[in-house]
């Protein structure tokens, strides 16, 4: 028979404020790229894409579930254990369809995922404060061997001009 540590009403608190903590920031995130899919999704509708559109919004609402469960809950959210985090990492890059891991390089990922991907970069821009455009041309296009030319990064440019707003034009 194994004992149980009982927890201190302390620690109970601590642990009660981190999980709170954890799902506010895996919430936020999901509802930010559930929302997106759907802004991407109805325009890619309205342009003929219709199966494709579906497919995208449903995709939003499943979107990272994978962060709820096992190594992900454990590792994703923590910067004490950087080895945790690591793996934590890498098991959702490959178990995440919007991830180029998954497809063992982003030159492999159909048109669905690179969508989704682009929904996943505009609420991580979101989150940190940063422009998408931006980190696509100076971080996420050179860290993947992406050229501008590219066809990858011309889908992913038509995605982001599709999902991002026009900017507000001068009345003059």
């Amino acid at each position: 028979m194994s004992e149980t540590k009982e927890k201190s009403e302390e620690e109970l608190e601590e642990e009660i404020d981190l999980t709170l903590e954890k799902l506010e920031i895996t919430l936020r995130h999901k509802e930010n790229v559930k929302d997106a899919c759907e802004r991407l999704g109805k325009k890619l509708i309205k342009q003929g894409e219709i199966d494709f559109g579906i497919r995208l919004i449903s995709a939003g609402y499943l979107h990272d579930d994978s962060k709820f469960f096992g190594i992900e809950w454990a590792g994703l959210l923590q910067k004490e254990d950087k080895d945790l985090l690591k793996e934590a990492i890498a098991n959702h890059q490959a178990n995440n369809s919007h991830h180029s891991q998954f497809w063992g390089g982003v030159e492999n990922m159909p048109r669905i995922a690179l969508a989704e991907l682009v929904c996943d970069l505009y609420s991580r821009a979101i989150e940190m404060g940063t422009n998408l455009r931006d980190f696509i041309e100076e971080d996420y296009g050179p860290k993947h061997n992406l050229t501008p030319r590219c066809k990858i990064s011309k889908t992913i440019k038509e995605f982001v001009d599709l999902l991002l707003e026009e900017p507000f034009k001068s009345l003059k």
